[in-house]
């Protein structure tokens, strides 16, 4: 009967059978950590082949260079579009303990409505 355990082991982890959360976190808390050089270089880097291959959300025109603006966690990387608008896109970076959660470049205001 090798073939009843694998599946029983298997059903055990899908409902959650065990308790994970016994486990202290002995590491501070991640979003308290300073942002190092390495992972802002990476992020500018990111970002910036995401720019390059998109276009605005709203008149179609490419992307410009993005910026990192702020230096604490979450991250806040902006870029503008080079129509003549120049509608502004943002995107949130997090750090979790799996590593860099990005976010996609959303466009940040609403259209407007004209009458």
């Amino acid at each position: 009967m090798d073939w009843f355990w694998p599946p029983m082991a298997y059903m055990a982890y899908l409902t959650g059978s065990f308790d994970t959360t016994v486990w202290p976190i002995t590491e501070p808390e991640v979003h308290q950590r300073p942002v190092a050089a390495a992972e802002r270089s990476l992020i500018e880097v990111v970002y910036g082949v995401i720019a390059a291959e998109t276009s605005c959300a709203r008149c179609g025109a490419p992307l410009g260079p993005p910026r990192v603006r702020k230096r604490a966690w979450p991250l806040r990387v902006t870029a503008r579009c080079s129509g003549p608008r120049r509608h502004r896109h943002r995107a949130d970076v997090l750090r979790t303990s799996e590593g860099l959660r990005t976010g996609p470049l959303t466009i940040t205001r609403p259209a407007r409505e004209h009458p």
